[in-house]
C-alpha cells in the first residue's frame, strides 16, 4: 500500500496567544476592575499617622506582565511600588498610603497601566497619556482627612503670664489623665505634681507611657518671641523622661502651568502681604526671586523656595515648593493666594497652591491616645537641655501649645514616687503695637 502526501495548513493566528492578567486583591477578596464601591481609608484627624493599604497583585495569565505606571489620586502615595514586570503565576504588594497633612475628602482611582511583555495591543487607556495602547485595572480609593479644632484658650490668665494646663479636655484636674486632647479649663497652679501613677516593681518596668499639657502666652498684648524648652534636671528613680513637641515646619506648593512663559511677574498674599516676584528663564533664579519677595516683603526671614519643572507633554509645570521655617515660624500659615499677573508667554493658568506639610505645634489640638502606653502619632521624643533647647516659636497673645511627656520605667525599676523633673521655657517678651 502506497502512503499518499496530506499536507495540512496550520493558521499560527488562530492559535491563542500567550497573555498576562491581573487581578487584584484587598487581603483574600478580589477588588473587581472598575470596581466603583470604594476601598475606605478612613476617616482622620489632620497630622494624624498616614493610614496605608497593601494591594496584592497576581498574574493569573500565561505570561509575564509588564507594569507601565501606577496612577494614584491626589493626597495619595504609594509606598512600595509594583515591580517593573510580574511573571506567570506570579504576585507583588502595591502599599498605598494617604497624607493626612491636607484637610479634606480624597477620592478617586488607583490605576495600575501593563500589557503582555512584548505586545502593544490591549485596550484604550486614553485617561492615563502615553499608555494609550496598554490594558488598565483600576479601582476607587477613599478617606477623609478632618481639621483639628482651633485651640481654645482656658480663660484663667496666669499673673505670670505663662501658664501650663492639663490636657483631657472639660474640667479635667487629674494629671495622670492629660492624654490629650483639648486642653482643661483647669490650670496647673503649681507644679506638674502627680503627673504619671507611682509604679511599683513589676507595675510599669520595661514600659513608655505618656502625658501630655499645653503652655499659654497668657499676655493680652504682648508676644512671647522664639520661645525655646528644656529639661533643667531630673531627678532619676526608677524612671527617666523626655519631652515631645510635633516640630515640624509649614510647607506649600505653587504650580504654573504654561505653553510657554518668556517675562513678566506674578503678585501674590500670604497672610495679607502682597508681593511681588519676576520671571526668569532659569527656574533656580526665579525661585530665588521668590524666595527674596516673600522675606523681604512679608518679613518671613525663614522661608525657603525650591525650583522645578516638570514636562506634561503639551504643557510644562513651573514648580515651587516654599517652606515655612526658622525661629518664630512653626505654625500653620494661610494658603499662599494669586493676585495679579504679568506674565507674558502662551497659554499661561492661573497658578494653583496646594499644602504639602501642617505647620505646628502652636495653636494645634494634641491628638488624644487611648491609653496612657500608646505613643502620640508624629512625635519625635529627645531630651533638650540648657544647651541644646527645642524651639517651638514665637507664641502671640492667648496661643499656645501641646507638650507631651515620655516616661520610660527601667527593667528593675523600684517604686518611682521619687522620681520627677524641671521643666523651663524661656522667650522675649515682645509689646504688640
Amino acid at each position: 500500500m502506497a502512503l499518499t502526501e496530506i499536507t495540512v495548513d496550520y493558521d499560527a493566528a488562530a492559535a491563542p496567544a500567550a497573555a498576562a492578567d491581573l487581578e487584584v486583591y484587598d487581603g483574600v477578596t478580589l477588588i473587581a476592575n472598575g470596581e466603583t464601591t470604594p476601598i475606605d481609608f478612613g476617616t482622620l484627624p489632620a497630622g494624624s499617622a498616614n493610614p496605608s493599604y497593601t494591594f496584592t497583585v497576581n498574574n493569573v495569565g500565561d505570561a509575564t506582565a509588564t507594569i507601565l505606571n501606577v496612577v494614584v489620586p491626589d493626597s495619595y502615595t504609594i509606598i512600595t511600588d509594583l515591580p517593573s514586570s510580574i511573571a506567570s503565576s506570579g504576585t507583588a504588594d502595591l502599599v498605598v498610603e494617604l497624607e493626612t497633612s491636607i484637610v479634606g475628602v480624597w477620592a478617586g482611582n488607583i490605576t495600575i497601566v501593563w500589557n503582555t511583555e512584548g505586545e502593544e495591543g490591549g485596550f484604550d487607556c486614553a485617561f492615563t497619556e502615553g499608555f494609550e495602547a496598554a490594558m488598565c485595572y483600576n479601582w476607587a480609593v477613599t478617606g477623609e482627612i478632618e481639621a483639628l479644632p482651633t485651640l481654645p484658650h482656658p480663660g484663667i490668665f496666669n499673673p505670670f503670664r505663662v501658664s501650663l494646663v492639663y490636657s483631657g479636655g472639660g474640667n479635667n484636674i487629674f494629671p495622670n489623665k492629660s492624654l490629650g486632647g483639648l486642653p482643661s479649663a483647669f490650670p496647673v497652679q503649681s507644679g506638674l505634681n502627680n503627673l504619671f501613677d507611682d509604679s511599683f516593681p513589676g507595675e510599669f518596668e520595661g514600659e513608655d507611657d505618656y502625658r501630655c499639657f499645653y503652655v499659654f502666652n497668657d499676655n493680652e498684648d504682648s508676644a512671647f518671641e522664639n520661645a525655646i524648652i528644656w529639661v533643667e534636671s531630673q531627678i532619676e528613680g526608677g524612671a527617666n523622661i523626655q519631652l515631645g513637641v510635633r516640630n515640624s515646619t509649614e510647607k506649600q506648593k505653587i504650580v504654573i502651568e504654561a505653553i510657554e512663559v518668556t517675562g513678566g511677574s506674578l503678585t501674590m498674599d500670604v497672610g495679607g502681604c502682597e508681593f511681588t516676584f519676576a520671571y526668569d528663564a532659569d527656574i533656580d533664579v526665579w525661585a530665588s526671586n521668590l524666595q527674596s519677595a516673600i522675606n523681604t516683603t512679608c518679613s518671613l526671614d525663614g522661608v525657603t523656595v525650591a525650583g522645578s519643572t516638570f514636562d506634561a507633554g503639551a504643557t510644562e509645570l513651573f514648580i515651587f515648593d516654599v517652606s515655612f521655617g526658622g525661629d518664630g515660624d512653626n505654625r500653620a500659615y494661610d494658603l499662599i493666594e494669586f493676585v495679579s499677573s504679568t506674565l507674558t508667554g502662551n497659554g499661561i493658568l492661573e497658578p494653583a497652591v496646594q499644602r504639602t506639610t501642617a505647620g505646628g505645634p502652636i495653636n494645634e489640638v494634641a491628638p488624644a491616645i487611648g491609653s496612657e502606653t500608646t505613643p502620640p502619632a508624629g512625635i519625635s521624643f529627645s531630651l533638650p537641655n540648657r544647651d541644646d533647647p527645642t524651639t517651638v516659636g514665637t507664641l502671640n497673645p492667648n496661643e499656645g501649645f501641646p507638650i507631651w511627656v515620655k516616661r520610660s520605667t527601667a527593667v528593675d525599676a523600684e517604686k518611682t514616687m521619687p522620681d520627677g523633673f524641671v521643666f523651663k521655657i524661656r522667650g522675649k517678651g515682645i509689646l504688640n503695637s
